[in-house]
Parts: C-alpha cells; structure tokens; sequence
C-alpha cells in the first residue's frame, strides 16, 4: 500500500509539472504571436520620423475616433488651434509643414514620436483606449488556453 501511495503521488506531481509545462509553453507561443504587434508599435514610438495624424487614427482603430474625430478631439482638448496649429505648450508634440492645395497654403500638423506618446497616454487617461494590468493579461492568456484546451 505504501509503495502504491508512493508511486500515486509521484504521479500526480509529474502530471501537474506537465500541465504546468503545457502552460507555459502555450503562454510562449502566445507572447511569441504578439512579438510582431509590439515591436511594430516599439518602431512605431521610438523613432525619429514624423507622422500623419490620420495614419495614426488608422493605426489606434479606435471605433468613432477617426482622422476627422482625432483633429476634433485635438482641438477640444486645447491641444491643437483651430487652424491645427498646436498650442505653444504642445508644440514639442509636433512638427508643423507648410501645404498648398488649389492655390492656398495651409499649414499641416505632423506627429513626433513623443506626440504619439503624449496622445495615446492621453487617450487612456481619458478611457478611450482601453488598458490592463499585467495580471490581466495572465487571467485573459490563462482563461484563453482553458477555452482551448
């Protein structure tokens, strides 16, 4: 009896080392899969490039915050003037250029990798872009690969 008590219990801890391997190799596979997305938005803000406010409300994909909704926002946060040109406390945010359409020129706010820092902090402060804690995120991997299993 006490051999097959022995035996059982070796058993059962090497199930649950198994099981705690599958876990974690499932988690890696998981975090590997998002490898892409985040060295995208890595490249995306830490570099020295410029960027087109409605190429960034694409990329943010936020329902009901387009390019239009964006410069709107913009300007009803006193970020950005009526003629987009941005309040002298933001200016570090962006780099204005001269555009001439039709004859007129008009100026035209571009975003520095700072300013998109700047916006997307501001964005969740204000709970428009939604965010977790790193537990979280473990609860929703761990809730994921239950449903799968």
């Amino acid at each position: 009896n006490r051999l097959g008590a022995k035996l059982f219990n070796r058993s059962e801890v090497l199930n649950n080392k198994i099981k705690d391997v599958e876990i974690t190799l499932s988690k890696e596979n998981l975090l590997e899969q998002m490898q892409d997305t985040i060295e995208i938005a890595d490249r995306f803000t830490n570099s020295d490039g410029l960027y087109d406010i409605g190429n960034f409300a694409k990329i943010l994909d936020i329902k009901g915050l387009g390019r239009n909704n964006l410069f709107k926002w913009l300007k009803e946060s006193k970020i950005l003037m009526d003629t987009n040109s941005p309040y002298a406390m933001y200016s570090d945010y962006f780099k204005v250029i001269p555009v001439t359409k039709f004859g007129f020129t008009s100026i035209k706010p571009l975003l520095k990798s700072k300013g998109i820092s700047f916006i997307v902090k501001r964005l969740i402060k204000e709970g428009r872009i939604e965010t977790k804690s790193y537990k979280e995120i473990i609860e929703d991997m761990n809730n994921k690969l239950e449903l799968a299993s």
